[in-house]
């Protein structure tokens, strides 16, 4: 009988035997190439022998749809917090100012935020942008 680390195949895989770096590697190799010729079997002849890079083998990951979907998740939290943030600007920009102006503000916010008219949030802004113009031209200062 042959020492562990010079047994190859299925029939000598049994708990126990350890098997070696390079073992391992031959054998993973000897599966890739399988694998590889599986999928030339397959294929056209008229096809070429180069197949983009986005074409995974029979019974691997496919890259392009994980990094597509991680970018599309990434996109859509991304658009998420620049919407929630661009509305509330108004509210943002109307917390200098006096009290009442930041909670007509903030109500028109959340009106515009739940019924998608724009006209609310337009509002909002113009509040907060101009009152505090008018108060500083009314009192002089």
């Amino acid at each position: 009988m042959r020492p562990a680390h010079e047994r190859t195949g299925p029939e000598h895989d049994r708990p126990g035997d350890f098997l070696t770096v390079r073992d391992a590697l031959r054998r993973g190799q000897e599966r890739q190439s399988a694998t590889q010729t599986q999928a030339m079997a397959g294929m056209n002849p008229a096809a070429t022998g180069h197949l983009p890079a986005f074409i995974t083998l029979p019974g691997e990951s496919d890259w392009l749809l994980l990094a597509t979907g991680g970018f599309l998740i990434l996109a859509v939290i991304g658009i998420g917090v620049f919407y929630l943030k661009l509305h509330h600007l108004p509210d943002h920009l109307a917390h200098t100012g006096q009290k009442v102006q930041f909670e007509i503000v903030a109500v028109l916010c959340l009106i515009a935020l739940f019924t998608h008219n724009h006209a609310f949030w337009i509002a909002a802004l113009l509040l907060a942008l101009l009152l505090p113009v008018q108060t500083l031209v009314l009192t002089g200062h």
